[in-house]
């Protein structure tokens, strides 16, 4: 199964029947709305292991941008495809410029599906705390899940 299918079909068991409508696409991503649970979903694919740095940053601002059209109180991103090495530069950019923007939209919770990749959960972990360290006004609640039923308990 697919990480949209398993998705659609955790929502589609859920109480309020929800549905995930796609948003906007890339060739690193898809980006999913269910407006009836104010939840936003991001699904990194492989290609990412090709992604630059101006590109990396364009795929921050397109969910930016469609945190802000949308307004999820809730956002998942599932990371466990997602292959491209965060450099320094990228980290402080993330964390300095980007965060606060995305934490200002009016975001309430940040859930990362991440998979068994110790390297790709430590890099994504010193990002979550150097947003707690040096952007206290922008920190959001952030946790970590190997599956998405996990987070969306979260929710």
């Amino acid at each position: 199964m697919n990480n949209f299918s398993e998705i659609s079909e955790l929502l589609k068991n859920a109480p309020e029947a929800s549905t995930l409508n796609l948003v906007a696409s890339s060739k690193f991503k898809n980006i999913y709305v269910s407006t009836s649970d104010k939840l936003l979903i991001q699904v990194w694919n492989s290609e990412t292991n090709l992604m630059t740095h101006e590109e990396f940053e364009e795929e921050a601002n397109l969910l930016l941008n469609q945190v802000i059209i949308h307004k999820p109180a809730y956002v998942i991103s599932d990371q466990r495809l997602y292959q491209h090495h965060i450099s320094d530069k990228q980290h402080n950019w993330y964390v300095s410029e980007f965060v606060p923007k995305l934490v200002s939209s009016g975001i309430k919770k940040f859930a990362m599906i991440i998979n068994e990749d110790l390297i790709q959960q430590v890099k994504l972990e010193e990002i979550v705390e150097d947003v707690e360290r040096y952007q206290k006004n922008y920190y959001v609640p952030t946790r970590f899940f190997s599956t998405i039923a996990d987070a969306l308990q979260w929710k």
